[in-house]
């Protein structure tokens, strides 16, 4: 877990109010929403979060997420927002200062970013799932805390928050924030924004919890939950505040953030171009300007920026960026994204419901294949969460085939002859059911395409227990051990198990940081002995490239999203 874990363990802890006072400038801004996303239909927030690579594919995403749980939409060509946050108990920290002083690095005029998904005309709280959106909005707005280095919770438009109870929360407000349209921020404007979003499908995933804002002074708020919410101060990380009294709805001007949309030019869903805003109360931008395009494909990607019509490409696959030569460099997104295999283990009629037959077959699965077959280069895990995530438990090691143990808890299941299964999937993942179909060969196991052309009809099956077994992924955009839980298995109708349940709703409302992350990990440890899921792997996210010759200097801050940069932030040697 983040160093900064023993520290913050009383972070939201009601028996020991808090208070967080970060240096005057943070040096990032905060992180858009995110959604699941992979394989068959991505989640969304009723987007979203995540980025296909190669052969993309939707995400089954799960059932609709109550309260806190991301809601997921089907989209059929994928490149899933992500953005995502941690859990804040866990990973609250300040903002760091700038390892390199302000005087050594300099400005870059223009950076100009291709990237492969739609943009939007319109803006925040004009809510879209598509990747586009929320990489362009979060350069514009702003929440009361704010994400960096992928995992940690830092104070941005509230300098810090104290808990007086398990459902009370006292925010203290920056000062000299001024929104792009130059009205000052205050209490009753952040109110006014929070209280306006209750109409967005933001608030559905991220403000669903939160029971009324209430003014306290012109720079303090305070929010009330319906209930003791350990992921509050991620959920504001995603509600980003913004001025419904400029007389402009879904429009730039109503941001805090860096950048402001560029005068005289008009947003549309293939080209957004931002300008550095100078009254931004964090500084100077180091880029003072950045123009957005869509690219249709990695061809396009390549050429783009080989011809010096871009700075920065992003791409479906590494095998693009690695054809274009060490004149260009690469950087990955992190992703927490990860993929299994979800078995039926409610259908009594299917060997999947023992648990000897889970573990037999499980055995003799190869992750590392798996993810070759399918083209995402992932990295082979032996858990539902990969290391970002809080609950992630370093015993829980990938599983390494074993055929003959396989075979031998087969027989002792009662299959010594195999049996017949069917793999529902999405028709795109069709290499990675032809390298199930060979290693389950391995032990006697005959694998039966069960392929559809259409996401949601798969969603609705698959959730609903009409499948023996389905091929998904799912990335949180909460970053939640206990959001996984619920979005893959306690809301559909392949597993019940109370314990699990229970459990769960225990971590809703754990506020105290060290206890609820043992129970994330008993989440995760009792779902992986009773195989309830085969996680795979780890999925990379997308890659994006550009010359080395720019000398640009930049580093990811949010995961699972198209470039993961705060463009304020990247700078020239």
């Amino acid at each position: 877990m983040d160093d900064d874990q023993g520290n913050q363990a009383n972070e939201g802890n009601p028996s020991t109010p808090e208070s967080v006072t970060p240096p005057a400038v943070p040096s990032s801004q905060p992180s858009p929403p995110v959604t699941p996303s992979n394989e068959t239909p991505a989640p969304s927030v009723t987007p979203r979060v995540e980025t296909p690579l190669t052969v993309s594919e939707p995400v089954i995403p799960s059932p609709a997420k109550s309260h806190r749980w991301i809601t997921v939409v089907i989209i059929v060509v994928i490149i899933a927002l992500l953005g995502g946050g941690a859990y804040a108990a866990y990973h609250f920290s300040r903002p760091k200062k700038q390892a390199v002083t302000t005087s050594a690095k300099k400005e870059v005029p223009l950076v100009r970013v291709g990237i492969q998904d739609l943009l939007s005309s319109s803006f925040y709280p004009d809510g879209q799932d598509e990747s586009g959106f929320a990489e362009v909005n979060r350069q514009v707005f702003e929440g009361l805390t704010g994400i960096q280095d992928n995992t940690k919770i830092v104070p941005l438009l509230a300098t810090s928050w104290t808990t007086p109870t398990d459902t009370t929360w006292i925010f203290h407000l920056r000062k000299d924030v001024y929104f792009h349209d130059g009205h000052l921020m205050t209490a009753g404007l952040v109110k006014a924004s929070l209280d306006s979003a209750h109409d967005g499908a933001y608030w559905q995933t991220f403000g669903s919890h939160i029971d009324s804002v209430a003014v306290v002074d012109p720079n303090t708020i305070k929010i009330t939950t319906d209930g003791p919410d350990p992921l509050l101060t991620i959920e504001l990380a995603n509600l980003w505040i913004y001025d419904t009294t400029s007389g402009k709805d879904n429009d730039a001007i109503n941001g805090t953030g860096p950048y402001a949309l560029k005068p005289g030019s008009q947003p549309s869903d293939q080209s957004v171009k931002l300008t550095a805003y100078d009254k931004y109360w964090g500084g100077r931008a180091l880029t003072r300007e950045v123009d957005f395009s869509i690219l249709d494909n990695d061809e396009a990607a390549a050429a783009a920026i080989k011809a010096g019509k871009l700075d920065l490409a992003n791409f479906h696959s590494y095998s693009a960026i690695k054809a274009l030569g060490s004149a260009y460099k690469q950087q990955t997104v992190i992703s927490p994204q990860v993929t299994f295999f979800v078995p039926n283990v409610l259908d009594t009629s299917s060997p999947l419901s023992k648990l000897g037959v889970r573990q037999a077959v499980y055995a003799a699965l190869d992750p590392a294949a798996l993810s070759a077959a399918q083209g995402d280069q992932g990295t082979p895990i032996g858990q539902i969460v990969p290391q970002e995530i809080p609950g992630y438990d370093a015993s829980l090691k990938p599983n390494s085939p074993n055929i003959t143990k396989a075979k031998q808890l087969l027989a002792a299941a009662g299959y010594p002859n195999g049996f017949t299964i069917k793999l529902t999937h999405y028709y795109t993942s069709s290499n990675l059911e032809a390298e199930l179909q060979k290693e389950w060969a391995k032990i006697g196991v005959t694998v039966v395409d069960d392929s559809y052309t259409d996401g949601e009809a798969l969603q609705d099956d698959a959730y609903n227990g009409k499948t023996q077994l389905f091929y998904n992924s799912y990335s949180s955009d909460l970053l939640d051990t206990n959001d996984v839980v619920s979005g893959m298995l306690l809301q559909g109708k392949n597993y019940d198990n109370p314990s699990l349940t229970a459990l769960s709703n225990q971590a809703a409302t754990e506020l105290n940081a060290t206890k609820r992350l043992k129970l994330l990990q008993q989440e995760n440890q009792m779902v992986m002995k009773d195989l309830a899921l085969f996680p795979l792997y780890q999925r990379n996210s997308t890659p994006f490239a550009y010359a080395a010759s720019k000398g640009l200097v930049m580093k990811q801050e949010i995961t699972n999203t198209s470039t993961g940069l705060y463009y304020n932030e990247v700078y020239r040697k």
